[in-house]
């Protein structure tokens, strides 16, 4: 049996992304990405293959469960940073080899996690590279400045740990510039008054994806960069610079690229008659005559019922094009149910490919707007995307801008078999709906203004069939 859902990855577009993150931070500055939870759900492993063929400078991950992940996917050549305090390491762990060889690095938290890794390194007698965390304002991890700086001499007079980074984490560098600023000169006051116990081969580092565009300053020797290399976060006013208001050279929005993409298909059509409600709760009600869609995905995939009556999904009809369909009723544990009305009954059929999540910026689906309307971040939406949807992933032959488009797609050859259930449709038709323009019904919803095309099929989707009583 095949999948109920599948989420698709374009590699081609993460090649995109990495070489635009390059270009904004220069040649001099190394580049770490960062593959928390599962490489932000979208599957570290194959991922980290991919950025070490292109030579990223470093990965970050936050447990060494995750690191574990890594390398045993063969990721050999490129360094790993491990932000959990690490505590001890079997000799049987497959992690003891990169330990052993300076390729695991380990955030430092405290003196007392300190003297945990010297002791490790002691016993395998090797120098474990260590990155110590100041603390200037997350209040999550790390040391105190007044308390780092003994941290850094025990560092020097012991042979088994080496001072191979210095990081702080800002907190609001999305939307808070004074803050920023201020961590920014606490950390720089302390690497001043530090600098003559922080070797010329330490990596001092700060940014992450929304510090990367807005404060050029922090770039310093690397950036920690997470969902921007899969296309995400950035938007036009992170890529404005803060004091004047003008776009940053190389980092306009339409530089990057979401590489991500949720599909499933209809399984179920009916029609109902007006009044009747729709789902749990009946939180919604037909205004007239409706044909429901049956899609067999919920919130045990990672659908958010917060979605319920307040998304769209898109929909291919059968003359190869994309329209937008709102959800209806409370989303299920295992299904979700759409409103086809506005569709030609002939332009629908069992198995018509759904798009839950697009790759396509300003679409319904996109993750930004749907992390939105659902009152949640983009990181968690992604996050919890179900392991037990298969991911498949992608490498086309011609440019990555089109996210559904007419180019040849190859099904990469380090593929899981279940990628392979999903080969023989590697290609499907741009989305039309995106061409004219769009307005906003209240609630965060965008929604195509296009009215009637042909075939009957109708693209100013605002929900007119039902109402929402929950």
């Amino acid at each position: 049996m095949p999948p109920t859902s599948t989420v698709e990855l374009d590699l081609t577009r993460l090649d995109h992304n990495i070489a635009q993150i390059r270009r904004i931070i220069g040649s001099q500055v190394r580049l770490c990405c960062v593959l928390k939870a599962d490489g932000y759900g979208l599957g570290a492993p194959r991922i980290a293959q991919r950025m070490e063929s292109l030579g990223v400078d470093m990965l970050a991950v936050y447990t060494p469960d995750q690191a574990l992940q890594l390398v045993t996917a063969g990721i050999s050549r490129t360094p790993i940073l491990v932000f959990m305090p690490l505590d001890d390491l079997d000799r049987t762990n497959p992690l003891y080899r990169s330990l052993i060889s300076g390729r695991l690095h380990c955030v430092v938290h405290d003196e007392a996690h300190l003297d945990r890794l010297a002791r490790l390194g002691h016993r395998y007698g090797c120098s474990v590279p260590v990155h110590v965390e100041i603390d200037t304002g997350m209040s999550r991890g790390g040391i105190a400045p007044q308390q780092a700086g003994a941290v850094l001499q025990t560092i020097q007079q012991n042979r088994y740990v080496r001072l191979a980074g210095l990081l702080t984490h800002y907190a609001n560098a999305d939307n808070g510039r004074e803050t920023t600023i201020q961590q920014l000169d606490a950390f720089q006051a302390f690497l001043n008054d530090h600098a003559a116990m922080i070797p010329t081969d330490c990596t001092v580092h700060s940014a992450g994806t929304h510090a990367m565009f807005r404060f050029p300053q922090t770039h310093q020797q690397m950036v920690r960069i997470g969902l921007a290399w899969a296309g995400y976060g950035p938007d036009d006013e992170d890529m404005q610079h803060p004091e004047t208001g003008e776009m940053q050279a190389a980092s306009s929005s339409s530089h990057f690229l979401p590489i991500a993409r949720w599909r499933s298909s209809i399984v179920h059509v009916k029609r109902i008659e007006a009044e009747t409600p729709v789902g749990y709760g009946w939180t919604w009600k037909a205004r007239r005559p409706t044909r429901i869609g049956l899609v067999p995905v919920g919130y045990a995939d990672g659908y958010p019922v917060a979605l319920s009556n307040r998304a769209m999904v898109m929909v291919r009809t059968l003359d190869d094009q994309w329209y937008p369909a709102p959800v209806i009723g409370r989303v299920s544990m295992d299904q979700m149910t759409i409103d086809l009305t506005d569709f030609a009954p002939e332009q629908i059929i069992l198995g018509s490919e759904v798009e839950l999540f697009g790759c396509q910026r300003d679409a319904p689906n996109d993750v930004p707007m749907l992390a939105q309307q659902s009152d949640s971040i983009m990181y968690e939406l992604l996050c919890r995307l179900s392991p037990r949807i298969p991911r498949v992933y992608r490498i086309f032959e011609k440019s990555p801008e089109p996210c559904r488009s007419d180019q040849k797609a190859q099904t990469d050859p380090c593929r899981t078999r279940d990628d392979a259930q999903s080969d023989s449709n590697p290609a499907v038709a741009r989305c039309s709906c995106l061409e004219g323009k769009r307005k906003d019904t209240g609630g965060g919803r965008h929604v195509s203004t296009h009215g009637r095309v042909a075939g009957g099929i109708r693209r100013d989707h605002s929900c007119p069939t039902g109402s929402d009583s929950g």
